[in-house]
């Protein structure tokens, strides 16, 4: 059987309940050594707190935190919302148990009272916030998956203007596929032969793979999410090899965008196992 200790005396109830509490939601058992019911020894002997032996180290690092917050008022809790306030209290799984406990002395010099509109109101605010972080958190998953499909419109925009003997072109199109019509023109240059219309197919059918990969990004597939990032970020280093600074520019940009979106995507996925 554990060995049970007095572990410290307090001269008054609510400097002994500040220590059980703290006590209590980290659920840590205690007993309550208090004189009889003569005030005068209550007030002489003080109010003993007994806890197990076992337990005095974990204990004592509790007490060192309590001893911190409670003696400053520049605790960032200090700054929140009587919601907020009221929330740590009454949703202690929530918050840790400095600041359940000292949500709940916060509570009472504000002179708060959980009452059920006050709970319903703390519950109501964080579930806006949460519903505000969900909804910037799929817009950037949206918003980088997009741009695949930008990516490869404009990179079979960027071919048929070729073909169409047009001297424009756009900044975000691939750059591989000016890179496979260097290519068709050199051996149409060197044996004669005309490969423009296998190189036309080829660079449709990547301009292609990019909107397979929009498709499957929107629906928040990582994994093919993250092989459309790599490929554009290679497609980007053609572009330094054919010193084509402005475009490699727009590249860089796109690729913040997209790698934003990735992240947001990777963040709600650790999020949606945490709650399974």
């Amino acid at each position: 059987m554990d060995e049970i200790i007095e572990y410290k005396r307090f001269s008054g109830v609510e400097k002994a309940r500040v220590f059980t509490d703290l006590l209590d939601v980290n659920y840590i058992w205690f007993s309550v050594d208090s004189p009889d019911n003569d005030a005068d020894n209550a007030i002489e002997e003080g109010i003993g707190i007994q806890i197990r032996a076992t337990d005095k180290d974990r204990v004592d690092e509790l007490y060192k935190r309590i001893a911190e917050i409670s003696v400053t008022n520049d605790n960032y809790m200090y700054s929140l919302s009587d919601n907020d306030i009221i929330d740590a209290v009454v949703n202690p799984r929530e918050w840790t148990s400095e600041e359940h406990l000292l949500a709940k002395e916060i509570m009472k010099q504000r002179k708060l009272l959980p009452t059920a509109s006050s709970i319903k109101a703390s519950r109501t605010e964080k579930n806006k916030d949460e519903s505000n972080s969900k909804l910037k958190q799929d817009r950037l998953i949206t918003g980088g998956a997009s741009w695949f499909l930008l990516i490869g419109i404009i990179s079979m925009l960027n071919v048929i203007l070729f073909i169409a003997r047009q001297d424009l072109q756009f900044v975000f199109g691939l750059g591989v596929n000016y890179i496979i019509l260097g290519v068709a023109d050199g051996i149409k240059k060197a044996l004669g032969i005309n490969a423009f219309p296998i190189a036309y197919v080829f660079n449709f059918l990547i301009s292609a793979i990019f909107l397979f990969i929009w498709r499957k990004s929107k629906s928040e597939n990582k994994t093919v999410y993250l092989i459309g990032l790599i490929l554009y970020g290679l497609d980007s280093l053609t572009l330094i090899l054919s010193q084509e600074w402005l475009n490699f520019g727009f590249h860089v940009f796109a690729l913040l965008v997209l790698a934003n979106g990735y992240s947001a995507l990777l963040a709600k996925k650790r999020e949606l196992q945490i709650i399974v």
